[in-house]
């Protein structure tokens, strides 16, 4: 049940997923990606979405608290369970605003490990490993990296595995689906870190594009879309090209969204971030998601 709603809040529920490492380029004017090009032709597409920084774990946490922390050099490191891992530390989160709120949240990650000795938190119960089995990356879960979140059992309780059973080829989120198609399962703020194959960061585009193919129609056509206030953001974490002109997809869908619509002006990860500050009266994190626009104007 939605905690807060300001005058101006555009949904009551949001789902994310963030896909891997394709500039906007490739999905839009290439062959390999003809259902993504025809979700961002028929809903909202933002044509100057950039990323934060090379490499990826940047752009994910910058999606999670406002900052980057690219002081940790050039290359992605893991969550705290692995050698050589980082962590984003004490740093405030989404999710303590969301949870100040009154703001449910849930973060599901395909082939999310059931368990794996050695690598599971001792005290929170978060798995903290890079890898795991099938194709997961730790790093692509940017919750695994805070804290207060990876310390406390509830919290770890909400990251949680997207399937229940894993495929030598493409995942079918099912876990993740079942939660969209009740009220009261449902979260208000749902992200889902697709393996990675899924969100083609080791397989291609049109292997992305034929999973996103199968898992969107089900989101959109899910009880929550249909009853509720519910609105779908595909992105990715980074594209290919230098700094600030890292055109990326960026894709509002959903029947509260424009359709057929696009836009010109220069958005970031912060400015999702503060989509969501806006919508649900929460307070910013840094003068990063300040400045940045927020993306109400993909709203009808």
């Amino acid at each position: 049940m939605v905690g807060f709603a300001p005058t101006n809040q555009k949904f009551d529920y949001v789902v994310v997923i963030l896909m891997e490492n394709v500039a906007l380029g490739t999905i839009m004017n290439g062959t390999s990606a003809p259902y993504m090009k025809g979700l961002a032709n028929n809903y909202s597409l933002a044509l100057h979405f950039s990323g934060i920084a090379h490499p990826s774990l940047s752009n994910y946490l910058a999606l999670l608290s406002g900052q980057p922390f690219i002081s940790w050099g050039p290359s992605d490191c893991g969550p705290s369970g692995d050698t050589g891992a980082c962590t984003a530390g004490n740093a405030t989160n989404l999710v303590d605003r969301l949870e100040a709120a009154h703001l449910t949240w849930k973060a599901y990650a395909e082939d999310y490990p059931a368990n794996v000795i050695g690598k599971f938190h001792s005290s929170g119960g978060c798995y903290l490993g890079e890898e795991g089995p099938g194709n997961f990356y730790g790093r692509h879960v940017p919750f695994l990296y805070f804290n207060d979140i990876i310390d406390n059992p509830a919290r770890c309780a909400r990251v949680v595995p997207a399937n229940s059973v894993m495929s030598s080829s493409q995942e079918t989120p099912d876990l993740f689906l079942k939660d969209l198609n009740s009220v009261s399962t449902a979260s208000n703020f749902m992200w889902l870190t697709p393996n990675g194959l899924d969100d083609m960061h080791d397989s291609t585009v049109a292997f992305g594009n034929k999973y996103l193919s199968t898992v969107v129609p089900q989101i959109l056509n899910s009880t929550l879309f249909r009853t509720q206030k519910a609105a779908l953001f595909i992105d990715f974490d980074e594209g290919v090209n230098p700094f600030p002109s890292d055109w990326i997809y960026a894709v509002w869908a959903g029947p509260l969204v424009k359709t057929g619509y696009q836009s010109s002006t220069h958005y970031s990860q912060y400015s999702f971030l503060a989509t969501i500050e806006q919508n649900w009266g929460l307070r910013p994190f840094t003068s990063n998601d300040v400045n940045w626009p927020s993306m109400f104007e993909f709203f009808k």
